[in-house]
């Protein structure tokens, strides 16, 4: 079955029609929340089932409408589509009975353990299809729209009769992110920060829980500025990233970028923590080659910042470094100011150059911090898909230069390549967990983009070494130019 994502005019346009089937292979989302089976908070029989339906009423719709609102529909059956990262979609109209449907239950349940009270004035609903195969709808409001915002569960001890469910950790803000319900901001985290301050400790675990909590309000202000969006597949998630890439860096230049996706969703836990071994961290000091090269440093006064679903860290507008929640891993870096190394300033070419030595080192960077990251946060052979190329927004005429020898110092006669002939690349598959597989990797795109992007082709490429068989960057360049 195809998949397709909907928005909220076409979710409200279904149901405007009557006819449920127009929800087949629809993805899940922000403001699309969908289930086979109703909530069943009422359940006199089972404890547990109770109070893990309670639980999921809750988040599911204190995170809609803390999230923008929009709506839930019950009756369709879900199904995985592994080429959306695992996303959920409706694949079967399944249909509920009408006296399966307690929302008198829902809504003392809600008004229970919501604050503010969740009141049954809020919430429209009804029934579409026919009566053998009908389903249930709900729109969830935008909790800014009704002046509640934002729903916070208040109940944290969830303790059945016979201790057999999860209890404390839970009362909190729960946000949408995509179609998961997320755990924002906890009462444990605000417990634990005033608790270490009021006791006077000052030690390491009392600055990284103010961290935490700091870097999960950030998170909330940045949600709040972005607009329910669809879900990306791989070509979408790469346009978006160019498009922000475009508007986060200088407008007078064109750039380079590299984007590694992975072949499914990475979660990383404390994604929006600061301190020690965090991603904040990893981001904020990337590896490099030497000091003050053509790296993923920025500013020491430009840390990284929570942008919607993501941590974005920048250089003024020359470079840019973004990881997002679902294991993205995507750089761009200015070819004026930065990757040209001044080449142009004097030139009177329509033909600009690129410094190539300053090009393999930030690539080279990108892939170490790539590594790193694989080997701290993912743990696994997990395989990433890996996009590259220039975004020529100014001019269409470059060449590469180079500068430098293998030696690490100025060439005596710079070399040129041909005028650019191709712009962008899939690179293919990578493991960034296996240095001996992310190297060589790194070095044949180098070479990728040396032979197809601008005709030079070598027996020895430069700033390329043979090793075991296997080109490689030739690091020692680099740490000798500094």
């Amino acid at each position: 079955m195809e998949t397709k994502e909907l928005d909220l005019d076409e979710i409200e346009k279904i149901i405007e029609s009557g006819n449920p089937s127009g929800f087949l292979g629809v993805i899940e989302t922000s403001y699309f929340e969908f289930r086979e089976k109703p909530y069943y908070p009422d359940n006199e029989h089972n404890t547990v089932s109770r109070e893990k339906s309670r639980l999921e009423l809750l988040k599911d719709f204190s995170s809609v409408a803390n999230s923008g609102g929009g709506y839930v529909v019950i009756g369709l059956k879900p199904k995985l589509d592994p080429s959306k990262f695992n996303l959920e979609f409706v694949d079967e109209v399944k249909g509920v009975k009408q006296e399966s449907i307690k929302l008198q239950s829902w809504l003392d349940t809600l008004s229970s353990f919501l604050t503010p009270s969740f009141q049954s004035g809020f919430l429209n609903y009804g029934f579409i299809g026919s009566k053998e195969n009908q389903v249930f709808w709900l729109k969830v409001p935008d909790a800014k729209d009704i002046g509640c915002y934002p729903f916070i569960l208040n109940k944290d001890q969830w303790v059945t009769e016979d201790n057999s469910l999860l209890h404390g950790r839970l009362l909190g803000v729960y946000f949408r992110d995509g179609a998961e319900n997320k755990h924002l901001l906890s009462a444990e985290k605000i417990q634990e920060s005033i608790a270490y301050t009021l006791s006077g400790k000052k030690g390491k675990l009392s600055e990284q829980s103010f961290s935490g909590l700091e870097a999960k309000i950030d998170q909330i202000l940045a949600l709040q500025n972005v607009s329910p969006t669809k879900t990306l597949d791989l070509e979408s998630k790469k346009k978006d990233i160019l498009t922000r890439f475009s508007e986060r860096l200088d407008q007078d230049s064109d750039f380079f970028y590299l984007i590694a996706v992975p072949e499914k969703p990475v979660s990383v836990r404390d994604f929006w923590l600061k301190g020690e071994n965090t991603l904040y961290e990893l981001i904020k000091d990337p590896p490099t080659l030497r000091h003050m090269g053509w790296d993923l440093h920025t500013a020491m006064s430009e840390y990284p910042e929570p942008k919607g679903t993501a941590w974005e860290s920048t250089n003024g507008d020359r470079k840019i470094v973004y990881v997002d929640k679902d294991g993205v891993i995507a750089v761009g870096g200015t070819i004026q100011e930065f990757l040209d190394w001044g080449l142009n300033r004097d030139s009177t070419s329509d033909v600009l150059n690129i410094n190539a030595f300053a090009l393999v080192e930030f690539i080279t960077s990108y892939f170490n911090f790539l590594t790193a990251y694989a080997k701290k946060f993912v743990q696994s052979s997990l395989n990433y898909q890996v996009y590259g190329g220039f975004s020529l927004r100014l001019n269409k005429k470059y060449r590469l230069v180079f500068t430098m020898g293998e030696n690490g110092k100025p060439a005596f006669f710079s070399q040129q390549s041909n005028e650019i002939d191709q712009n962008e690349w899939d690179f293919g598959v990578c493991s960034p967990i296996f240095e001996n597989s992310t190297q060589p990797f790194a070095a044949n795109l180098v070479s990728t983009i040396y032979a197809s992007g601008f005709g030079y082709v070598e027996d020895s490429p430069p700033y390329l070494v043979k090793k075991e068989k296997s080109w490689v960057i030739n690091e020692e360049a680099y740490t000798k130019a500094s």
